[in-house]
Order: structure tokens, then sequence, then C-alpha cells
């Protein structure tokens, strides 16, 4: 199944005065850090200890032709790398984003009015911000063309432009964020520390642009469904005045004891709540296959089954396991063996081994010859991952729309692809990741979702999760913030048929947008 991917000043336009005065009126704490972080971002700054300059922003303005049902749009797309102040007052990293400002003509919008804006994050972590950057911008990249004057990109008319500004943010040592420096990244790769970088960088750019009093919301995807409760957190620390609106988390990780922790009664309720977790994504699965006692019926409804049968259960018998095998489409023996607690990497290589092909992980609706994938390293063993479901490469479409049809140029930009790469996904930030959580979140993004609620009273949170998604499946994060009673008028869990990447899909991108632009308008 293949899925296409549906731009040199180094400032923005000055806000108007009525919003710069309530900006003005909001920056609080965070304006020191944040001011440094700015530090350098003239044109031809040096960046103390790399001696590179930091690269100019650049910036292309279009119009956006708008939904088949909305005005057309006047566009500036922002690229931009803001330099990361490190202790001892130098600057030890740079954190590239792309952002997407409406440029409404004089008089055409209250100039006192207040615009939403979007930061967005994908998450690993080490991940660059190209998926949700390619679905919700309102132009993403296509296949490279193969003169550099040629556009390869293609108008979204799913990006909510229309009703607030967009920020894509690639964390330090993605995309065009860099570390500067021997060592430097371990300030950045963890939990605690990435945290504080994305919020820092928010308090940045919002006082860079102006945009302090307007309010926000904040999407994170997978790992980012971390980041995001915990630098929500910090902002508000750090600016009490911050117009906090929506949190959108995607497929969200939401911590909880890891794979090596000491507490084995932890350890043990963990593996059992990812066993059920993942035996329901099996049975959907399976389903959507044509295979298994499932199928034919609906997702709402396997789910209501199989999370039923789950939740009756402490432990699983011979009846069980027999029941198991005929929902996921595994043979009984197979599934005794691991007591019902099948591994995926059996289940996705199993369920279709008839054709001698292996499930996704990312979308099990997805598959590939099993041949095929084992020629490929992880993550790109995954038959839903862009070597099985793009036909163009791109690494070059990445790098073709920031660098030709922006402009943007990293420093030391060569010309030559490996040495200014744009950096999808970070394998050294991946490995190195500091798992230790900050003292005050404990261990659980729950009761995190839960103080934010509280000190922020118009806030919103959407939590959307895919019944095919073997990433994160989805029964993690819907069991974890049920049990801490969090659901409720302000916060909302919404399941849809698809993948970890919700919005992206084709058959769920109707209903998952609009629930984003409703909690987007719930801001304005």
């Amino acid at each position: 199944m293949s899925r296409a991917l549906r731009s040199a000043a180094a400032h923005v336009p000055t806000p108007p005065p009525a919003r710069a005065a309530r900006g003005a009126a909001a920056l609080s704490a965070f304006a020191a850090a944040a001011a440094l972080a700015l530090a350098g971002l003239s044109a031809g700054a040096t960046v103390a200890r790399a001696g590179d300059a930091v690269p100019d922003a650049a910036r292309v303005a279009w119009t956006w032709p708008g939904a088949a049902d909305g005005a057309a749009q006047a566009v500036t797309a922002i690229a931009e790398a803001l330099p990361m102040a490190a202790a001892d007052g130098g600057i030890d990293a740079t954190m590239f984003s792309t952002s997407y400002i409406v440029t409404a003509p004089a008089g055409d919008r209250d100039a006192g009015a207040a615009r939403p804006v979007v930061f967005f994050w994908n998450g690993g972590p080490g991940s660059a911000a190209v998926g949700l950057h390619a679905t919700f911008a309102p132009r993403t990249p296509g296949a490279a063309p193969d003169r550099s004057e040629l556009r390869g990109s293609a108008d979204n008319p799913d990006s909510p432009i229309d009703i607030a500004d967009l920020v894509f943010v690639d964390p330090v040592g993605t995309g065009y964020s860099r570390v500067l420096g021997e060592g430097a990244g371990a300030a950045y790769w963890g939990v605690a520390q990435d945290a504080e970088a994305a919020a820092r960088f928010v308090a940045a750019w919002l006082r860079r642009h102006g945009r302090e009093a307007d309010p926000v919301v904040l999407v994170g995807q997978s790992y980012a469904g971390i980041r995001v409760p915990l630098a929500a957190q910090r902002l508000l620390d750090a600016m009490p005045g911050l117009d906090l609106r929506g949190l959108l988390l995607v497929a969200p990780s939401t911590g909880g004891p890891r794979a090596d922790a000491a507490d084995a009664r932890a350890q043990a309720r963990r593996d059992g709540a990812r066993c059920e977790a993942r035996l329901a994504v099996y049975a959907q699965t399976a389903a959507f296959h044509g295979i298994g006692a499932q199928a034919g019926r609906e997702p709402e409804a396997i789910a209501a089954d199989v999370e039923a049968f789950l939740a009756a259960r402490e432990r699983f018998d011979a009846g069980d396991h027999a029941r198991i095998a005929a929902d996921i489409g595994l043979p009984v023996e197979q599934v005794a063996g691991a007591d019902g607690c099948v591994e995926p990497l059996a289940f996705q290589t199993g369920l279709l081994a008839a054709r001698g092909d292996r499930v996704g992980t990312a979308d099990t609706r997805l598959h590939a010859p099993l041949a095929l994938t084992r020629t490929r390293q992880p993550p790109y063993d995954d038959p839903a991952t862009s070597p099985y479901t793009l036909d163009y490469d791109l690494d070059a479409a990445w790098r073709h729309y920031l660098r030709h049809e922006i402009g943007y140029r990293p420093a030391g930009a060569s010309g030559d692809a490996g040495e200014d790469a744009y950096v999808r996904l970070s394998l050294a930030a991946h490995g190195a990741w500091d798992w230790t959580w900050p003292r005050w979140a404990g261990a659980s993004t729950a009761p995190v979702l839960a103080g934010l609620l509280e000190r922020a009273p118009r806030l919103r949170v959407l939590v959307a999760v895919g019944y095919y998604d073997l990433s994160v499946p989805y029964l993690e994060p819907v069991r974890t913030f049920e049990a801490a009673g969090l659901p409720g008028p302000r916060f909302a869990i919404e399941r849809y048929p698809a993948g970890h990447a919700v919005h992206a899909d084709g058959d769920a991108r109707a209903r998952s947008s609009a629930d984003l632009r409703a909690l987007i308008g719930g801001a304005r």
C-alpha cells in the first residue's frame, strides 16, 4: 500500500501592536533562558564552540489554495535554527524548526485577535518531525525533481493552517538540528533534558516571533507523548501567563516501569499489561486480514469484545488459550506455549506465514515478503516504513524541499548530501538516551497530565490511538489514563481505524483531522 507524502530574512513581520503588548505582559521567568537560547541568531553570528556560523533563517511566501470549501491563505514558511545555550553561557547545540505563518494583509484580521500557535514533535526518541510535518503542513514534500529549481512538493488541503500557525520542531541531533561539540548531546538526550530543551525552544520561539500571549497547542506523537506533557509543565513553571489551550497526544508513550526495572512486581504488572495490549491489536489485525474468529466484524465491536475478555482475567488458562488463538489466527499450540502472550515478531511472521509475508509494526495492516524484510536493519525491516510504502527517496525529498524550495542552508553546507544531511532518525540520540525521569514527574505522564489540567483551567487534552498500532498498542495509553481517572469533559480519548501515524491514515484522516481542528478551534 503506497502512501505519497502529501519556504531569506532572519526575522518575521513585526507583530501587531496589540499582540506585542499582550506578549510583553506574558513574558516571565523563562525570558532569560529564552533570550540566551536566541543568542547569536543574527546573520553571521558565531557559534562559540564549533566555530561555524549559525545558519541564517530562510523564508518563502506563497498562496495556499485552501481546502475545497475554504478561502486561500497567504502563507510564509520559515526554516530556522535556534541556538541552545550551554551551562557555561556558550552555544552547544541548535534546534531547527519549520514554521508556517499566515500573513494576512493589513486590515484583514483584527490586530488584537489571538491566533493559536501549534507546535509539533514526532517521537523516537531521536526522530525529526517529518511524519507530522508531512501530514499537517500546508505544503509537503514529494519526490525530489531532477533540477533544484523545480518544485517537488504539493499543497495539502487538509492542513489546519487556516485556523492556526504551525511549527514543526526537530529535537537536537535530528533533522537540521545540530550538536556542537564533543559530548554535547548528553545535555539534550534524555527524558528530563529533552523536555527542558523543548520548553526552552517554545519559549524562545514565542518570544522571537512576538507570540507570547497567543494560545498555544502542543502536539506529540509516540515518544513525544512523554516529551509534550513534561515540557508543558516546565513551560507553565517558567511562564505562568502562558495561554496553554490544548495537547494532542498521538499514539503516546506514557512511561511507567521500564523493562529493566528492579521492582519485580512492577515489572510483572508492566509485562501483563503489555501482553494484553498486544493481544487487542493482534485480534484487530487478524480480522483485517480476514483471519480468525473476529473476521468480518467492525473494529469497535472487536475492541469491546476482546477488551471485556481481557479485563475479566488475571491470568490465562487452557480455555483462554483456545479463545486467544481463535481471535488472533495462530495455532493454539503456539499460543499455549507462550501462555497467551505471543511475542510481536512471532505474531507478525506467523499470521500471514502461508503467503510468506510479515505484517508491519507501525501499521499491522501492511505486509511485505518476510525474506525481503530480513535483508533490512531495524527499523526498516518494518513493512510500514518508507522503503516499502514510498516509491521515491524520502531523504532526498526532504533535503530538496528544505534546501531548494524554502532555501535553508545548514551550517557548513557544501552541497554534498552526506555532509549536510537532514537526519530523519538519529540512532546516536536514540542509543544514548537517558531514561531517568525528573523527580517531580514520577515515571508516568498520567499524574503530569492531571497536574496540567488543574493548573491550566482552559486546557483540553485529546489522545488519539489506532487499532492497528504495535509500536504503542492502543490499550496501553487508554488503560493508563483511564486508571488515573483522567477522561472527562476536558480529556478525551479517541480510537481510530489506523496505525501509529493516526492522522496520516487514509481511513482515519477525515475524523482525526476534524478532531484536531476542534481542539485548535477551541483555542481561538
